[in-house]
């Protein structure tokens, strides 16, 4: 338990119990279990806005409320009288030691564990598991690397069997419960534990269940008795690089190498070292030959006092950063923190004594010992093949089936005596004597150069844009906002929060203009590369084929194709960018805990005297116009994504107008209802700025439960969710709603929420429905004014040029407006979403072997 100064709290209840504990007939049964347990409060709980979730991995099932602490903003909706730290607590353990396992739920479950169990089988997902079998061949996990377990298991379980698995393993000596948040009366909340989970006690005719060690053949210390395995391949058409990792498996615990990984892992009872290296088809001997000889010179010289001395300042810096955005990390954030240290039988320390205890430390770490504990750790890889050397736990290459050869696909080939040859190679490789040691610069622009720099533009602020007095400073003491504008035409708005600021350590401008050739041609290749894998994500494939399909192939929206990629030179994109980079285009946000003097200082200092590119090439150019298909035969799509199992997702989008409200015919919406909603712009949020943006997310929450009830609920997909992307300066945005379903289903999954989409118009939306979803909207936008990056997409087009009409006034309304939105405005925006059948684009997504016709 954890008592913080962050809004509200969560609750996790850890029971050991995961798939590790399954037995043979039982894979997947711990999380259809999870699945079919329930509360009857849950309801109740989610009704307020909190968030009731589980998951089920290898080693646990952990079942979780994130909620707010009292019924504050749900005053006049809901009449409970329990603590919701109570309340929730009871939850946890009606749950999971006092659950209703109905059977009336378990077909639909069913459904929805299957259907999960295919979302989890991306290509990723399939190197993982792979990974992961080949990491422990010689235990269970290798059997039980996916915790959703076997499609024909699941198919056949019966109430009787969740039951009995239920009763082996849950019950309370066999959980662990963590809370952080808003507890700070401990006390309180101790006698809530004891009052939620005093009479779970044990059954005396529950077997006591012990799960068993687990075996691991140690690469460290050495074995003598284990045999070198040659490197396993995974080929597959969906892997887009090529992949090399080699591991070591120890039981020592964790030292911190940045370049090598080396981790603890709690849930398989080890700590594993690897080495990794990523590349395209083509170059795999170059990346396993330099990542090979690169350790080998780490174990003959290790790293040098420079680079010792800038490792150990840059952890002391981390956990000095993790400090300053302490208040910024989520109650989730901390008790998974928790959670692992507990697991590992660690020492849990807050961030503060964690820093504390690491600058007390810092001076007994020594490059000696450093040197020495890198050298022992990577002695498996340095001596690789040598028989005094620690043995490789596995060493697994991923690649692609096929690659590109002077514009030919061909067959990647690659064997394991390859591979093994090629990590000699670069063992074997020289090492250099003469090496310069590497200097990282502490600054790119001297203090010297600044001053020239200020001498030479002499920046000051000016006028703000559209200021009636010539004011060249405005500040609003409610918000601490202020704005400002320099001489070479850049907007600036910051944020101060906390009175008086604090130190943030020194500013140093990190520029260079760097436009060569080869720079060029090496983004060309990476962004070429990127497009190539998204096609071969079924996920990003059929994103992207909706959008061509709903913009009239307006390609940037979407990653671009080689094609057009061929067409650019340096100098094109140099003008192109460099047009967009002049002060008049550009607006810096700043937020964070300074002094108005400071930040002022530095805006002059750092950003005064970046030079103003007005005259590049001219003054900006207007955009082209961007066009929405009509095209019936654009309507309805379909991608096939050739793999070796099936897999489908979907999307449906339409336009809507952007974040004021403008349509992509340049109109506010309200001027097309003058005539048809007269009485309606009587509402109170009227003409506001943000007016659409605070409705539209009311409607998104609506109609996300309307999916999740007719699509999810009925068995048809896993997941149906709706999102908004609203433009600020485009007039336009839309929503999209993403499906993840089966082949068999996934078309009437699409028929049936487009369907709800234009019923949701009908359905009558009560002011109690309202209440409640006013109340988790006020929860949500109070959590995050407690975050800078959500006070910092505020301030974005504050100036008086801008077109979105905000303003300081505006964005001190949001919490105001959410509390007046009426059900008419709801009525109001989802008239604004073009869902009609001439209007509403769908592509679906399939992967597996078979021809695409074959299912539709």
């Amino acid at each position: 338990m954890l008592a913080s100064n962050i809004h509200g709290f969560e609750a996790h209840l850890k029971v050991n119990v995961g798939s590790i504990d399954e037995e043979d007939d039982e894979q997947g049964i711990a999380h259809m279990t999870q699945h079919l347990l329930d509360s009857d409060k849950y309801s109740e709980l989610m009704a307020l806005g909190s968030t009731v979730a589980a998951y089920t991995l290898r080693d646990r099932t952990v079942y979780y409320i994130a909620s707010q602490t009292t019924l504050k903003h749900f005053e006049d909706a809901l009449l409970l009288d329990e603590d919701l730290v109570s309340y929730s607590l009871d939850a946890l353990n009606e749950q999971a030691f006092k659950p209703k396992i109905r059977a009336s739920r378990l077909a639909r479950k069913r459904q929805v564990v299957l259907s999960q169990l295919q979302k989890n089988n991306t290509i990723d997902d399939r190197i993982e598991n792979q990974l992961c079998q080949h990491l422990h061949s010689e235990n269970k996990f290798s059997k039980r690397s996916n915790a959703g377990g076997l499609e024909d298991q699941i198919k056949k379980w019966n109430v009787d069997q969740i039951r009995k698995f239920h009763k082996r393993w849950y019950f309370p000596a066999n959980a662990s419960l963590y809370i952080v948040g808003d507890i700070n009366d401990v006390s309180k909340t101790i006698d809530a534990i004891q009052a939620a989970f005093r009479k779970s006690k044990r059954s005396s005719d529950i077997l006591k269940n012990e799960r068993p060690p687990t075996y691991h053949n140690w690469s460290l210390p050495p074995s003598s008795t284990d045999d070198q395995k040659p490197p396993q391949i995974f080929k597959h058409e969906l892997v887009r690089y090529f992949y090399f990792d080699i591991y070591s498996k120890s039981s020592k615990s964790s030292s911190t190498l940045r370049e090598v990984q080396h981790r603890d892992f709690a849930e398989y009872g080890c700590a594993l070292t690897g080495l990794s290296a990523e590349s395209g088809p083509k170059d795999w001997k170059t990346a396993i030959k330099g990542a090979f000889h690169e350790v080998r010179k780490l174990k003959e010289r290790g790293i040098n006092y420079g680079e010792f001395t800038f490792h150990k300042d840059e952890v002391l810096k981390r956990t000095a950063r993790a400090m300053a955005v302490l208040d910024d990390s989520s109650n989730c954030d901390v008790v998974d923190f928790i959670m692992v240290k507990d697991e590992l039988g660690q020492t849990i320390m807050e961030e503060w004594e964690a820093d504390q205890s690491l600058a007390a430390i810092d001076s007994t770490i020594t490059l000696e010992e450093t040197n020495s504990i890198g050298r022992e750790l990577l002695e498996f890889i340095s001596d690789y093949g040598k028989p005094s050397a620690p043995v490789p736990t596995t060493t697994m290459v991923c690649a692609p089936s096929s690659h590109e050869v002077n514009g030919e696909l061909v067959e990647f080939t690659i064997t394991p005596s390859e591979i093994e040859s090629t990590m000699k190679q670069g063992l074997e490789e020289p090492i250099y004597d003469i090496e310069p040691e590497i200097k990282i610069p502490t600054e790119l622009i001297s203090s010297a150069q600044l001053q020239e720099l200020l001498l030479e533009y002499q920046p000051t602020f000016i006028p703000l844009i559209n200021s009636k007095a010539n004011v060249k400073k405005f500040h609003d003491n409610g918000t601490n906002i202020t704005l400002r504008r320099l001489s070479n035409g850049i907007s600036v708005n910051y944020k101060t929060l906390c009175v008086g600021g604090c130190s943030v350590g020194h500013f140093s401008r990190e520029q260079q203009s760097v436009w060569s050739e080869d720079a060029f041609d090496i983004a060309k290749q990476f962004i070429i590369s990127k497009f190539q894998s998204t096609l071969k994500s079924l996920e990003q494939s059929t994103t992207r084929k909706l959008m061509l399909a709903m913009l009239d192939g307006d390609e940037r929206f979407v990653d671009p194709t080689p094609i057009s990629l061929q067409n650019l030179t340096l100098q094109s994109v140099k003008d192109a960018v460099l047009n967009q980079l002049n002060g008049s285009n550009m607006e810096v946000s700043i937020v964070g805990d300074f002094s108005e003097e400071d930040i002022e200082s530095n805006i002059i200092n750092y950003l005064g005297t970046v030079k103003n590119t007005r005259n590049h090439k001219g003054e900006l150019q207007p955009y082209d116009p961007i066009m929405c298909s009509a095209s019936p035969s654009q309507l309805q799509s379909l991608v096939f994504v050739k793999d070796t199992e099936e897999r489908t997702c979907a999307r449906i989008a339409g336009l809507t107008p952007n974040y004021r409200g403008i349509t992509i015919d340049g109109k506010h919406w309200l001027e097309s209802k003058l005539n048809i909603e007269g009485e309606h712009l009587q509402s109170k949020l009227g003409d506001h700025p943000l007016f659409f943006a605070i409705t539209m997310e009311f409607l998104a929450d609506m109609i996300n439960e309307s999916l999740n009830r007719e699509i999810v609920g009925s068995g048809l997909a896993f997941e149906a969710n709706l999102d908004l992307r609203l433009f600020h300066k485009l007039n336009l945005g839309w929503y999209m709603i993403s499906i993840v379903s089966t082949p068999c289903k996934v078309h009437e999954a699409v028929d049936v929420c487009k369907e709800a989409l234009k019923e949701f118009g009908s359905e009558e939306i009560s002011q109690y429905y309202l209440d409640q979803v006013r109340g988790c909207l006020l929860m949500r936008s109070e959590d995050k004014t407690k975050s800078n990056a959500h006070w910092r997409n505020l301030l974005c087009h504050l100036h008086p040029d801008s077109a979105s009409r905000k303003d300081i006034p505006c964005i001190k309304d949001v919490a105001s407006l959410y509390k007046l939105v009426r059900v008419e405005d709801i009525r109001s925006a989802y008239n604004q979403l073009r869902v009609d059948d001439d209007c509403i684009h769908s592509c679906i997504g399939i992967a597996g072997q078979r021809d695409a016709g074959k299912y539709v």
